[in-house]
């Protein structure tokens, strides 16, 4: 024998059954995974999109409620310039400490505010003059300035006019601006003329504050004030005593809406609009300057924008989440749920995996016990049909020496009946034996004729027809009536009260399974003991039903199955071969039917044969419908 080598034909083709059926095995495994995957994907998906819409609504309300404060705190912060407006119109002269004391209570609850002022419309005619006046309070370096090219402060050029700030509060930090004439640039002259024409609040565009040392833009707020409030607004200009000047630096006025924090994990960005070509960014907060980062697409989502008027100027808020924001909230339940679904997918995959190395383990178990029982199969169905064989062989000799015995039992008994003709004057004790030996081959006949006929009823051929069981069973009653009445017994018959009831079967069979279990019925009931039997014949569905009924002493219920079989008798002191009723069983099963006693053993007995119903007969002859 050679060694298999790779090239093994059986080899590869063990291998290979081998791989396919792990892969078959796999692939239970291989789907739980597939679709634990799949639906860990769609729930992290829908939980995610469900977030996304939450954090997105939160976001929207805390950005919502965000401008809405940076709105009320800066229209809060222009009513103290409103306020101090409402002090002129109040005293025809205001002093320098009437100003400080009015304000510094203003100041301190407004801490968006870089410095309250109040400006002077000085004349050049009057202008030595009013410096004489602010230098004779103490402040004797004083004069009107300007801002150089390079940024310092100096003595004004003579102009037709001068804004200068002549009460300033608080002083610290501010002191740079103080005699500083505000309509000495351009931008600032034009926010002055705005408020003088229209009497209201008029903002500047965004400034770098004299005393700015940071680089915050800030802003300068205007409020005219008149010597004649009464005069035509076309002729204010000629009025005009002066400004309220609220100067404020733009980060710390949106700082002042954030006092609280809540609003610490917003970005906002807030833009002058007023001119939309040329929009320009007053505040960061948060957001970092042009050339960063560029922001993630959950920020770009997340953007809230709101436009508002401001002092004659319009500004844009906008809002995105901090980083700090969106760490917030971020939920773990992402990862809990790609945790939660790994670990299930896991879990069943397992059990899977488990279960299918168990099947497979049954399954061989299976296949082997399999094989076995096909061979045990195999094995009983041959020695079945040897038995079989050997049955039929024995049935048919016993038929073939029943068949050659009878010849000599006749013939037996027939000089058994010459002999006793012959010996007319033999002696009392002769003739008994005579009778003796008549009887006993009267009985090995009877047996004979018995074994002939159980041994015939594995060969015999049943024919399969309608049979009249009234007829059959009257007929048989008629048969048995002289024994009845010998016996003193009577026999009553009842068929189904609608007509005579037809079965499928063999009429000579059936008239001698009748005869049989009507006569065993006669047998076993006592002689003039008022004894009973009776046949009645009945449509039970799909069957037709005969039961003999006699009132003999019964049978044991221990016995009822057994008196069927070969040579088995109810009683021992019955007379007959014990192959009676085991005839009628193998009859009736050949026909299809069946057949049982009952007894309690006391009150008589029942024999019960059902045979397959063929049709109904009328007492006219007529047939009627199958049932």
């Amino acid at each position: 024998m050679t060694a298999a080598g790779p090239s093994d034909p059986d080899l590869t083709a063990r291998d290979t059954g081998g791989w396919l059926r792990v892969l078959r095995r796999g692939r239970p495994v291989a789907f739980i995974v597939a679709v634990g995957l799949v639906v860990t994907g769609l729930v992290l998906a829908t939980m995610g999109r469900l977030e996304s819409r939450k954090v997105e609504s939160e976001f929207n309300r805390l950005a919502d409620d965000w401008h809405a404060s940076l709105q009320r705190s800066i229209h809060d912060h222009m009513t103290v310039l409103v306020a101090i407006g409402a002090l002129y119109d109040a005293i025809d002269h205001v002093d320098r400490e009437q100003f400080s004391r009015f304000v510094n209570p203003l100041l301190r609850r407004h801490r968006g505010i870089q410095a309250l002022e109040w400006i002077p419309r000085i004349p050049d005619s009057e202008r030595d003059a009013w410096e004489q006046e602010i230098r004779a309070e103490g402040f004797t370096d004083f004069h009107i300035t300007e801002r150089s090219v390079t940024g310092e402060m100096v003595p004004a050029l003579r102009r037709n006019e001068y804004f200068p700030v002549a009460y300033l509060q608080p002083r610290r930090g501010n002191d740079r601006a103080f005699g500083y004439d505000v309509g000495s640039t351009r931008s600032r002259r034009q926010a002055l003329d705005r408020a003088a024409r229209t009497g209201r609040l008029v903002a500047s565009e965004p400034v770098t504050l004299v005393q700015e040392t940071g680089e915050q833009f800030g802003l300068l707020v205007f409020l005219a004030k008149y010597r004649d409030v009464a005069r035509a607004p076309a002729r204010r200009q000629e009025a005009l005593a002066g400004f309220v000047l609220g100067v404020f630096r733009l980060g710390d006025l949106v700082a002042a809406a954030m006092n609280d924090g809540h609003w610490a994990n917003l970005d906002t960005v807030v833009s002058d609009v007023t001119m939309p070509l040329h929009a320009q960014v007053l505040v960061r907060h948060g957001v970092p300057s042009p050339g960063g980062d560029e922001p993630s697409e959950t920020v770009q989502r997340l953007t809230r924008e709101r436009t508002f008027g401001m002092a004659g100027r319009t500004w844009r808020v906008t809002s995105t989440p901090s980083p700090d924001f969106l760490r917030a909230h971020r939920s773990q339940l992402s990862q809990s749920i790609v945790a939660g679904g790994l670990l299930v997918t896991g879990l069943v995959a397992g059990c899977v995996l488990v279960l299918v190395g168990r099947t497979a383990r049954v399954e061989r178990v299976i296949a082997t016990r399999t094989r076995d029982l096909s061979a045990i199969s195999r094995r009983q169905e041959q020695t079945n049909l040897e038995l079989e064989h050997r049955d039929e062989e024995i049935l048919r000799l016993c038929y073939a020496m029943t068949h050659d015995l009878q010849t000599p039992l006749a013939s037996l008994a027939g000089g058994v009946d010459a002999l006793q003709r012959r010996l007319d004057g033999a002696s009392p004790d002769q003739m008994k034996w005579m009778d003796r030996i008549r009887a006993s081959t009267q009985r090995m006949v009877t047996m004979l004729d018995d074994l002939m006929v159980y041994a015939r009823t594995g060969t015999e051929q049943i024919d399969s027809e309608p049979v009249d069981l009234c007829e059959v069973v009257q007929i048989a009653v008629e048969e048995l009536q002289p024994l009845a009445e010998k016996k003193r017994i009577r026999v009553q018959c009842q068929c189904d009260s609608k007509g005579r009831c037809a079965a499928l079967g063999d009429r000579k069979i059936v008239a001698r399974v009748l005869t049989n279990l009507i006569d065993n019925a006669i047998k076993y009931v006592e002689a003039d003991h008022h004894g009973i039997v009776q046949v009645r014949v009945t449509v039970a569905g799909a069957i037709v039903r005969i039961t003999i009924q006699d009132n003999g002493p019964g049978i044991d219920p221990a016995l009822l199955d057994d008196v069927f079989q070969p040579f088995r008798r109810a009683s021992a002191g019955t007379a007959g071969t014990g192959l009676g009723l085991s005839i009628v069983r193998r009859y009736v099963t050949a026909m299809g039917g069946r057949v049982w006693l009952e007894s309690d053993g006391n009150t008589g007995a029942m024999a019960v044969v059902e045979l397959p119903l063929a049709e109904r007969v009328d007492h006219t002859g007529k047939d009627r419908q199958a049932a």
